[in-house]
């Protein structure tokens, strides 16, 4: 009798015990599709945030915006061939939406401003905010979104810029969508403040009312969190949040059974064999750990890191430069920027295509890091733009900016040798302008840190007018 006590008490004992495990892999998992939720709506803010900044590039560029302008069509053909973005076009308008000049992608027309999907790009740019249309459809059998910033003439708004992107199939959102690790039933959704989904991981999905109407409400509204959900007789679990920009939600949408459904099968199992099950639920979580470790590390790489060419992007490298520019961080022989834009590359792409012009890039961003130091860093910002940012170390100042000079004829010197791009082309030369900037201590400490990228941005286009090597830039209070 009292062994039977003791089995049954231990039994009770194993099925609580069995129940609490099953409960705490359930909130491990729950917390683990939140973060995976929270760097998943990042990576799409800095996606987005991106292309806005590549299409503010453009906007100061000087358009005349007269009907048909060939100056502004080129301004425009340089927009669409060396961006990641815009490759389907870019449209500018009078502040009415009539179309003054345009470059569109094999001529394919883009929808007219008379389609509603632009209702939420107008509303954006009415209130004194960049523009993002809802889902257009285009020809081709196109899913497209628009981005739209305001040009200036004078301090005044004179004409819209449009750039689109493709967010089906070939377009760089799918493929930047693709490269996340999702379950079969899983479907990841980025939604427009209608509620239409603008992204997905499944292509039909795109333009089409988005189905988890709760959790988007609850993101519209800036809440973000899990909720449940129970359509056509089947429940699901929704993570959701606000993305931060032009009103966008991230929702991740997956059925409950495939969420929970093998946490809580390993439980019941659990209160059958006690010991079997438990070391099975300490697998279960080490693997879930693992996985959302593993996820956020290439996500946090991805949202980092140029896809193309393996270097920082402009976010990590604006990241660097300002973290650089702080009193307290800067070295004390300061730092030295280089921007670089790489001359005749628009042939390269015209004349041998675009395959060869990224291998090109891929070649010129190998070539630069092999210019400088290991504590300095390289970055892709857009196009044919690269940046190199200079560490003065334990150098003087006056040091860091010969080194700046010594580097920048480096790559001039460097670039300037013959490219080789593969699949039997010929060898390609390309030529590069470059702005240097250079920073002290001392500029840093006078109430104001300049703007050094603009600064070596427009040192960068007096050398590429001038053609007599590198610029640098003065620094002044």
């Amino acid at each position: 009798m009292l062994v039977l006590t003791l089995v049954a008490g231990a039994g009770l004992v194993g099925v609580l015990t069995a129940r609490a495990a099953t409960a705490k892999a359930v909130d491990v998992h729950r917390a683990d599709r939140q973060d995976f939720r929270e760097s998943v709506g990042k990576l799409m803010y800095g996606y987005f945030g991106t292309a806005f900044a590549a299409l503010q590039e453009h906007t100061g560029a000087g358009y005349s915006l007269r009907p048909k302008d060939p100056a502004d069509i080129v301004r425009l053909h340089q927009l669409v061939d060396n961006s990641l973005f815009f490759r389907e076009g870019a449209v500018l308008t009078d502040l009415s939406g009539n179309v003054l000049s345009e470059v569109l992608y094999r001529n394919q027309p883009v929808p007219p401003i008379s389609d509603p999907g632009y209702a939420p790009m107008v509303r954006e740019l009415m209130a004194g905010r960049p523009g993002m249309s809802g889902v257009l459809s285009a020809s081709g059998d196109r899913k497209l979104l628009a981005l739209a910033l305001p040009v200036k003439q004078g301090d005044v708004n004179a004409g819209l810029l449009l750039g689109f992107i493709r967010m089906d199939k070939t377009g760089p959102t799918k493929q930047f969508l693709e490269k996340l690790r999702l379950g079969p039933n899983v479907h990841l959704y980025s939604v427009d403040t209608r509620g239409v989904i603008s992204g997905s991981t499944l292509d039909a999905d795109i333009g089409r009312p988005a189905p988890t109407k709760r959790a988007v409400a609850l993101a519209n509204a800036g809440n973000a969190g899990l909720v449940t959900d129970t359509r056509n007789g089947t429940d699901y679990v929704d993570a959701f949040a606000p993305i931060g920009i032009c009103g966008l939600s991230v929702v991740i949408d997956e059925p409950s059974s495939d969420f929970l459904g093998p946490i809580q099968t390993g439980g019941t199992q659990v209160q059958v064999s006690l010991i079997v099950l438990l070391v099975l639920a300490a697998a279960v979580v080490s693997v879930l750990h693992h996985r959302r470790q593993l996820a956020l590390q290439q996500l946090a790489d991805q949202a980092l890191h140029d896809p193309l060419t393996g270097l920082p992007n402009r976010i990590l490298f604006r990241s660097r430069l300002d973290a650089s520019l702080t009193p307290s961080s800067m070295p004390p022989g300061g730092v030295a920027l280089l921007f670089c834009d790489l001359d005749g590359f628009k042939q390269v792409n015209d004349g041998y295509g675009h395959a060869a012009g990224d291998d090109l890039l891929v070649a010129v961003g190998a070539r630069l890091r092999g210019c400088v130091r290991d504590s300095d860093l390289v970055a892709r910002i857009g196009g044919d733009e690269f940046t190199v940012l200079l560490d003065g170390g334990a150098d003087t100042p006056e040091q860091t900016a010969r080194r700046a000079d010594e580097v920048a004829r480096r790559v001039v010197d460097c670039l300037g040798a013959p490219i080789d791009v593969g699949l039997g082309r010929p060898p390609l030369r390309i030529g590069v302008s470059i702005g240097v900037c250079v920073l002290g201590p001392s500029d840093v400490d006078r109430g104001g840190v300049p703007d050094v990228l603009k600064l070596a941005d427009d040192a960068m286009y007096r050398a590429k007018s001038r053609r007599q090597g590198p610029e640098r830039a003065v620094v002044t209070a």
